[in-house]
């Protein structure tokens, strides 16, 4: 998958708050870290700092965009689905059952539809029963069992169903509308909060420890490229945005970006 980067090069700025950026083209794989070149030939390795749930987010508003609606949803999707595994993360980090130490439950992430179920339970018994939160949690959960749109992604992935522009947009609304809430729930809570520090961490640390040649230079980066919703763990809870909103910020941030050469 090959989507456009922004380059800040190390090479050519030393010093980086000097510097320039440039947009590049480059493959992303299931590694999330990127190697490319910068115009002027220098080889960088770029450390991901985005989680998998906000590129396939980006992904599917970038399709629907260009009125690709099934592969939009399909990206939207996945997005969902990673996030309900991030989230589990999340909320059993403090625990001895956490996913990251037991085999049986990371073979949750392995089917959807258990994820799914695992990530309602649980959701619900971290913030159904919060008076200031129980009504949020009733709508947020009615989003992630929506019946109807579950049968829609159903019918596009099993039986390759092509969705019409209202279906693809109320899907990436639905999928949207879960990341926003359920990130900014677990913001709001202290512990969830740290967890989600320590989570975006093992994505960046996952990514060192890969083989890679030592001798081309690593920096970070936060693709704002194709960034529909970005959860950056040491921003402050900001007012929430809608969907349309972070839509029209997004294609107008894509249009920006496709008149660079």
């Amino acid at each position: 998958m090959r989507i456009k980067w922004v380059l800040l090069c190390p090479e050519c700025y030393p010093n980086l708050h000097d510097a320039k950026p440039h947009y590049v083209d480059a493959e992303l794989t299931d590694t999330l870290s990127v190697v490319t070149t910068c115009p002027k030939g220098h080889e960088v390795r770029l450390l991901n700092q985005m989680e998998k749930f906000e590129i396939f987010l980006g992904m599917g508003a970038k399709a629907l965009m260009d009125s690709y609606f099934l592969e939009s949803l399909v990206y939207c999707s996945i997005a969902k689905e990673d996030l309900y595994s991030f989230a589990l993360k999340c909320m059993t980090q403090n625990n001895e059952a956490s996913l990251d130490n037991y085999k049986s439950l990371k073979k949750l992430q392995k089917n959807s539809e258990r994820i799914l179920g695992a990530f309602s339970i649980l959701y619900f018994y971290h913030f159904g029963s919060m008076e200031e939160a129980k009504e949020k949690t009733k709508t947020l959960l009615e989003k992630v069992l929506n019946q109807n749109l579950q049968e829609l992604r159903n019918k596009c992935m099993h039986q390759g169903y092509i969705p019409r522009k209202k279906e693809a947009e109320d899907y990436a609304m639905n999928a949207y509308e879960i990341v926003e809430t359920v990130i900014r729930t677990l913001k709001g809570k202290e512990e969830f909060q740290k967890n989600i520090l320590a989570l975006v961490g093992k994505t960046l640390e996952d990514q060192k420890k890969e083989e890679h040649d030592i001798t081309i230079k690593e920096i970070y980066c936060y693709n704002p490229t194709y960034c529909l919703y970005k959860l950056d763990p040491l921003l402050p809870l900001e007012h929430p945005k809608s969907f349309q909103d972070a839509y029209n910020e997004f294609k107008e941030k894509m249009r920006n970006v496709e008149t660079v050469k």
